[in-house]
């Protein structure tokens, strides 16, 4: 019999809490606490595999264009060198190739070298302060996640 009832409890038990008033509040700052620590490791579970990915691509990308390069190096050794248009095409073509690979480099230090600025110009939130940040419902401005300490 799932009625409506008009916001009465006819015909229901009150629901008592188990051991007591106390242990309700306690227990769900335990679930909050532990839901907490698993969605810690799940983001630094998460932050490594990006790395390794993000690696993994950066590595592949370079390989394909070296690749790419050494094929059109080897084009032009079956080809000959004539000087002549073709010549050209595949000269423009290995230039087009190694500068793309010094630019993924470059960009790729340059990251590493603005992340490690970063890290060491802005200090780490104190303890204090993230708990200040975590009572009040603050998430961090760039990645949005809750406040922890790490």
């Amino acid at each position: 019999s799932n009625h409506d009832d008009g916001g009465r409890n006819v015909g229901r038990e009150p629901q008592a809490s188990v051991g007591g008033s106390d242990e309700g509040p306690d227990r769900m700052n335990e679930e909050i606490q532990q839901l907490d620590r698993e969605m810690e490791e799940f983001e630094a579970t998460h932050s490594r595999r990006m790395a390794m990915l993000d690696s993994i691509v950066f590595a592949l990308e370079l390989f394909a264009l070296v690749l790419t390069a050494c094929h059109f190096g080897h084009i032009w050794v079956l080809h000959g060198a004539s000087f002549g248009l073709v010549d050209a095409i595949l000269a423009l073509h290995i230039n087009s190739t190694v500068s793309t690979i010094f630019k993924k480099v470059s960009e790729r230090r340059n990251l590493r070298r603005i992340s490690r600025d970063l890290d060491s110009k802005f200090e780490d939130a104190s303890d204090l302060d993230i708990k200040k940040a975590k009572i009040a419902g603050d998430v961090c401005c760039i990645c949005l996640a809750s406040m922890t300490a790490q």
